[in-house]
């Protein structure tokens, strides 16, 4: 995360709220939420108590971002709304742009696409302003999602590709991941089976390769609804069961749910 990256270079933090920090983003990372939420809790405390108000900020982005990661989106919404509004306090162009992606996203999940559009359209025109190119990657992936949800499927693959061209040119295997699987998806939302299979392959390598636990389990999740379209329903049941087994590992209970009920359909 960018917003951690930055908080490194902040010398008014003490360096253990910095190092629990820092603990608690790769413990996200690597699908260990309940850690996470431990160390950044710890963090933030230190923070709060300090009077450190942007590293504050940080914490509650970070805590925000784990319990979205999580499906516990009233809670992400809840955090994500207090950094947002310390960033536009403090002024900052960059924290505010990340909290009103990250709400775009909470925005989404919930199905209001209105209101997610709105968010993340605003959080891209300050990235790019700012020149800040990994963070507008993420939010045009996460725009396909809003455009796809409001039936552009058009629109939608446009913004998958334009974030694609971005990580790929920066080297990023982890947003390369997600926006191939973002296009099989999209793909396999056509019917065209055969040509989600590849990038969802493709995606699920580079998902595994670089640890990202919550991207492995949703690229599992597309892979088996691919699968059933093709009615390979043995592979697609394999894949659903890989994918249930993840998100109850991580703990996100949404999307555990989602895949019940699509191996129940194969039953």
């Amino acid at each position: 995360m960018a917003l951690l990256a930055r908080k490194g270079t902040d010398t008014a933090a003490p360096a253990t709220a910095t190092a629990l920090g820092a603990a608690g983003h790769l413990a996200h990372c690597q699908g260990d939420y309940a850690q996470a939420t431990s160390l950044l809790e710890q963090a933030l405390a230190m923070e709060r108590a300090l009077g450190h108000r942007s590293g504050e900020a940080d914490m509650l982005f970070h805590l925000g971002d784990v319990a979205s990661n999580q499906g516990d989106y009233s809670l992400a919404r809840s955090l994500l709304e207090q950094a947002l509004a310390i960033y536009q306090d403090l002024q900052d162009r960059h924290g505010e742009a990340e909290s009103l992606g990250r709400l775009g996203y909470v925005a989404r999940e919930q199905g209001d696409f209105a209101t997610a559009r709105s968010l993340q359209e605003a959080a891209l025109a300050i990235h790019r302003d700012l020149g800040e190119r990994m963070n507008e990657a993420w939010n045009l992936g996460s725009l396909g999602y809003v455009y796809h949800g409001q039936e552009d499927p058009e629109q939608a693959q446009s913004a998958f590709s334009e974030a694609l061209a971005i990580y790929r040119a920066f080297g990023n295997r982890p947003g390369e991941a997600w926006s191939l699987a973002s296009l099989g998806y999209i793909a396999c939302q056509q019917g065209d089976y055969a040509s989600a299979l590849p990038l969802l392959e493709e995606a699920l390598a580079i998902h595994r390769g670089v640890g990202d636990a919550a991207g492995e389990a949703w690229n599992l999740d597309l892979l088996g609804r691919a699968l059933r379209g093709q009615q390979d329903y043995r592979a697609a049941r394999s894949a659903l069961e890989e994918a249930l087994a993840i998100y109850r590992r991580i703990g996100n209970r949404n999307k555990e749910a989602g895949i019940v009920r699509r191996l129940e359909e194969l039953a």
